[in-house]
């Protein structure tokens, strides 16, 4: 999934924590798909339409000072959601973040 638009609260300065901003998600999620390829069913697969709601959702709730504890606390949720998933690749990208600069952003990788 790439460039998921979510809306959270984040950053360390106070001036970034007054309001609600724009990040952009990407998730790589790692797991043994053979099955729902042979069946054609969903239920052997990962919901990406459920991933992406779980994140977002998510996203709205929290408040964190870093992309890394926000990415971590993602894939975390993904892995404990999702038991196919085997490997969770958060990318968050904070564009404007920078003065010339296109993106800033983490990307961090948990498995199980």
């Amino acid at each position: 999934m790439r460039d998921l638009r979510v809306t959270t609260v984040i950053g360390v300065e106070d001036r970034e924590r007054e309001k609600p901003r724009e990040l952009l998600v990407s998730l790589d999620l790692e797991a043994d798909l053979g099955p729902a390829a042979a069946t054609d069913g969903l239920a052997r697969s990962v919901d990406y339409a459920a991933v992406a709601a779980l994140v977002r959702e998510h996203a709205a709730a929290a408040s964190f000072r870093l992309l890394e504890a926000l990415a971590g606390s993602i894939a975390t949720l993904v892995l404990e959601r999702f038991p196919l998933v085997r490997t969770a690749t958060v990318r968050i990208g904070k564009p404007g973040a920078v003065p010339d600069a296109g993106d800033v952003g983490v990307e961090l990788r948990i498995a199980r």
